[in-house]
């Protein structure tokens, strides 16, 4: 068995040799040390990312019109009164289907980019288990504006394809891919189901319903069966961060499906 010293010469040419790649020392003890290092930037990741993000925006661009009726009217008066009504009839159903895989692109690369780039992760047990951000708020509105397929093909797919680009742990668990599609489902049952009168509230309930069962519920109880976090840790601080969330998802996702109706792509609940 070696003895202190020894063990310290072993651990001083580690340090040397890791150093030599690249590495800096945080902190140093007898027998341990911690490094760090910058890590290089991965040309293929970045080009993965582009294709996600530009092909569907080159694509919304190209075939992403909206259509509308506008019909003048000269009143006895001499006054001229515009109508604008959305297109009646049978819909195309070719470009309605590239617009809606044109939309489902556009709100997988924004919820990959808000939920790896743009948010707040905080740590319980050696994990993350709580993450302040909107990542689920292009999930929710594809589920809203283009039905519950889209909010779960969105979901999932920002899941799986966000892992590849950057990995958040050594293997993809699928009980969170399926909490993300399922906030592509949830929110939209309840806009659906026409109660409250307000689709406003409709939106806030189903916001909040979603998280309170996804993330407060489930979610925790995935991290420590799966990865071995503390539960009640976890549910308290995805507790904290829905205080949070739960309104900035449900304000933001309200202006974007109004915009969306404003667009004049189509026509939702009221």
């Amino acid at each position: 068995m070696a003895n202190l010293e020894e063990r310290n010469s072993v651990l001083e040419r580690e340090i040397v040799k890791h150093v030599d790649q690249g590495w800096r020392v945080v902190s140093q003890m007898q027998t341990s040390v911690q490094l760090t290092r910058d890590k290089r930037v991965n040309w293929l990741i970045a080009l993965l990312l582009a294709l996600v993000l530009i092909v569907p925006a080159v694509l919304y661009l190209l075939l992403y019109k909206g259509t509308e009726n506008l019909y003048l009217e000269v009143r006895e008066d001499g006054q001229v009164v515009e109508h604008r009504n959305p297109v009646e009839g049978k819909p195309d159903r070719a470009r309605i289907a590239i617009r809606v895989l044109t939309l489902d692109g556009l709100m997988i690369g924004l919820s990959i980019v808000l939920t790896r780039l743009m948010s707040l992760n905080v740590p319980i047990g050696g994990g993350i288990g709580a993450r302040i951000g909107l990542g689920h708020l292009p999930i929710v509105v594809t589920g809203i504006v283009a039905g519950p397929l889209s909010g779960l093909l969105v979901g999932a797919a920002a899941d799986l394809v966000g892992f590849a680009i950057w990995p958040s742990g050594t293997f993809i668990i699928w009980q969170i891919t399926a909490i993300s599609a399922l906030n592509g489902v949830i929110p939209w049952v309840f806009v659906k189901l026409g109660w409250p009168r307000s689709r406003t509230a409709r939106i806030w309930i189903g916001v909040t319903v979603a998280r309170l069962l996804l993330s407060v519920g489930w979610l925790p109880l995935v991290l420590h069966d799966v990865e071995g976090l503390p539960y009640w840790s976890v549910v308290a601080g995805q507790a904290a961060a829905s205080v949070v969330m739960v309104p900035a998802t449900a304000f933001f996702v309200d202006v974007l499906v109004k915009a969306y109706e404003r667009s004049g792509y189509g026509r939702l609940p009221a």
